[in-house]
């Protein structure tokens, strides 16, 4: 049993003004401001409030007094040879370190880097690299993780891995000219749960022990 609804109009020819009605035979999504409802790109699609509080935690912030010693220490010590790998959120740990940037050759910019949402995600070999032996003879990386993109890569830098999403390139895997390794990907413990994912990691760290 339906109630009947009271005080309704019966619309016959959509003489609607506002929204306008484009198609004699139904309201489509152009009608009621829905064109992207099925083809928005990744770069359109909004994220959450905490999302990007916490990517507006990732901007500079000013140099620490107290961590000036151990940060000119860790810097002395890759200009003497040493080697780091640094995953994913390391290539903005250092907010308060000027140096940082340079030393893992590459850039979060707070309102342009960011990542899609977590999902099964394919990184593939920057074109050129596919024989390094950083990949550990790899191809492609498939895992559950995030997908960073729009972070500035150093000139001095060299790419080995990337994905693609809204038909661009992102690199998120590459060596920089001060001895780091930086590899966007990992995280959480799902991430390396991937076979791939973890011969990845095995390969860079076999890498750069080799150094």
């Amino acid at each position: 049993m339906f109630a009947e609804r009271t005080n309704a109009a019966t619309l016959t020819n959509k003489t609607l003004t506002t929204p306008v009605i484009n198609s004699p035979t139904g309201i489509v999504k152009g009608d009621v401001g829905l064109d992207n409802v099925d083809n928005t790109s990744d770069a359109n699609k909004p994220i959450s409030t905490a999302t990007q509080t916490a990517l507006d935690l990732k901007a500079p912030i000013p140099p620490d007094e107290a961590w000036a010693e151990a940060c000119a220490s860790f810097g002395a010590w890759l200009d003497a040879g040493g080697r780091a790998l640094v995953l994913h959120t390391g290539v903005n740990t250092f907010r308060d370190w000027a140096d940082w940037p340079r030393r893992v050759g590459g850039t979060w910019t707070a309102g342009v880097s960011g990542h899609q949402l977590r999902c099964i995600a394919t990184f593939e070999a920057v074109p050129g690299a596919e024989s390094h032996p950083i990949l550990g003879g790899l191809t492609e990386v498939t895992c559950y993780d995030e997908r960073y993109w729009r972070m500035g890569v150093h000139a001095g830098s060299r790419p080995y891995l990337r994905h693609e999403t809204d038909e661009s390139f992102h690199d998120v895997g590459w060596i920089s000219d001060s001895g780091v390794v930086y590899d966007a990907l990992g995280h959480n413990g799902r991430s390396y749960a991937s076979p791939t994912r973890a011969r990845l990691l095995a390969a860079e760290a076999s890498w750069l022990l080799t150094r």
